[in-house]
């Protein structure tokens, strides 16, 4: 269904794939409380004090608690950030206007140019993270509890396996105050193979749960005779999706969609990357809002195939993705 009005805000959340090598991954979460120095939930005469102490340097404060205690936001903690602590407590006026904010570090993606079972020894495969939190971030990446590639800013990491088997593939992320968590991947290399025909080997979203940002769609392959050229779908049930076409970017409607089916294709284009519409496809809402919906979501599949210069077709490899609508 073509839209002609749009009334709600796009987030697009990856939510299963039996083909794709993304993980995403559980961290210890928290909030934190700008000017609760002391972290006990509260913005009292204890936080004034320590900001009082800290500005005459007799005391000391973590990193972490200086981003904390800089309430009014000029990169220190001083005497003017322990007056308006103190005058906050004491409900004054010239307090500041507190609020909470996540500075954990958190995995958000987790994925390879060769998803699990299709890389072979002596292979380069690529690995790509993705993180969260207070930043700089930093990135390190380990091989069966051996760290290859150091912390570093860097969030792509290189590794030839030497052998078939099951590995262990680790991405440990920091925030800026060292704070860490990590995601172990089981990872299998396969037998070596040849194939006369174009093979998808990984195709991954950049963002998982970022619902904010530009959503990417990479796509690798291998085999055949290239160059490639590469064909993205986007296909759903046509009662619950509804979209824009003038922001429809690279896709366009699709005329083989069958009756009662939403598709979006981009036809075989040269590029390998692709965006997808986040502002483009939308969640019909029925009459009566949300709460008239059988769910706040609908449930799409991406298809990619890929050709090769003998247009010899690889196998279609799929993402089942969703949107949900947020209302502005």
């Amino acid at each position: 269904m073509k839209k002609s009005q749009y009334a709600y805000c796009l987030s697009l959340v990856l939510i299963i794939s039996t083909m794709i090598l993304a993980a995403p991954v559980t961290s210890a979460y928290s909030l934190e409380f700008i000017g609760d120095i002391d972290g006990d939930f509260e913005v009292g005469a204890a936080d004034a004090t320590l900001a009082q102490r800290y500005s005459t340097r007799v005391t000391g404060l973590s990193k972490k608690q200086l981003y904390i205690g800089d309430v009014d936001n000029n990169g220190e903690v001083d005497i003017v950030d322990a007056t308006r602590i103190q005058r906050h407590a004491t409900k004054l006026n010239g307090g500041f206007y507190t609020y909470y904010v996540s500075t954990s570090p958190a995995i958000e993606n987790f994925a390879s140019d060769f998803d699990s079972g299709m890389a072979m020894p002596g292979i380069p495969v690529t690995f790509y993270g993705e993180g969260s939190g207070y930043g700089p971030l930093s990135y390190e990446f380990s091989v069966d509890g051996t760290v290859i590639q150091e912390r570093s800013e860097a969030d792509t990491f290189v590794y030839s396996f030497p052998d078939t088997g099951v590995y262990n593939v680790t991405l440990t992320l920091y925030n800026d105050f060292d704070e860490i968590t990590s995601y172990t991947l089981p990872y299998q290399v396969t037998e070596p193979y040849e194939t006369v025909v174009p093979v998808i080997t990984s195709a991954h979203f950049n963002h998982l749960y970022n619902r904010y940002s530009s959503h990417t769609v990479t796509t690798f392959a291998l085999g055949g005779t290239t160059p490639y050229q590469y064909c993205y779908t986007i296909s759903g049930k046509s009662d619950e999706i509804e979209y824009i076409e003038s922001r429809l970017g690279d896709f366009h409607p699709d005329d083989s969609a069958r009756e009662g089916e939403f598709k979006l294709t981009t036809g075989y284009i040269d590029e390998n990357k692709i965006n997808i519409p986040v502002d483009g496809i939308d969640k019909i809402i029925p009459e009566g809002g949300l709460s008239g919906a059988s769910r706040d979501y609908a449930v799409l599949t991406l298809t990619v195939t890929v050709k090769d210069v003998n247009d010899t077709e690889s196998m279609p490899y799929q993402i089942t993705f969703k949107i949900e609508d947020i209302p502005q």
